[in-house]
């Protein structure tokens, strides 16, 4: 997450959705660190839970399915600060990779006798600046993209002023228009 800031709590349920594993694996894993989740703001009894997982008979593994656990894992909560920091690392890691950008798909066919080369490259300013912050008007920072984008191409390539303008003005959602406030 942006500068490794988490939620304040987690749930068992987001827990164990976050480290891919079972709500009684997170909730044995809480007590064994000595971490008391909490529910309505007392300590969670998570005693009747144990009866509720996998149960091994000789050779053969029974899993009782037919009763959600009491109290409910979505409002049985534990406070980030006392969270292992192990686990700490990983929802972090997962956080990250929820906000991480992903590379998109082309939306055009740059070989088609139709690739609006313009509108492309409007497209890609506009996914490279909407997903970052940045200071100034999205239409200054969209130009500073494009000019950086321009300086990359082959002279032949090379965007003209006017170019610029046209697709700066398409890729910007910012159409209030003036200058950055200073306060």
């Amino acid at each position: 997450m942006k500068g490794d800031v988490m939620k304040p709590y987690y749930s068992i349920e987001e827990l164990a959705r976050i480290l891919h594993d079972t709500i009684y694996k997170v909730a044995n894993g809480l007590v064994a660190c000595g971490v008391v989740p909490t529910c309505g703001g007392n300590p969670a009894d998570l005693s009747q839970w144990a009866s509720l997982g996998p149960e091994i008979r000789g050779e053969e593994i029974f899993i009782n399915n037919s009763e959600y656990p009491v109290p409910d894992p979505s409002r049985v909560v534990v406070n980030s600060e006392t969270l292992p920091q192990l686990w700490k690392d990983c929802i972090s890691a997962e956080e990250q990779k929820k906000t991480a950008p992903t590379k998109q798909q082309p939306i055009f066919d740059n070989a088609s006798t139709t690739y609006p080369l313009e509108l492309d490259i409007a497209v890609q300013a506009w996914q490279a600046i909407s997903t970052t912050e940045g200071k100034g008007k999205p239409k200054a920072r969209i130009k500073a993209w494009l000019n950086t984008f321009n300086a990359e191409r082959p002279k032949e390539n090379k965007l003209s002023d006017e170019a610029i303008e046209r697709i700066a003005t398409v890729a910007n959602w910012d159409k209030t228009g003036g200058a950055t406030r200073s306060d």
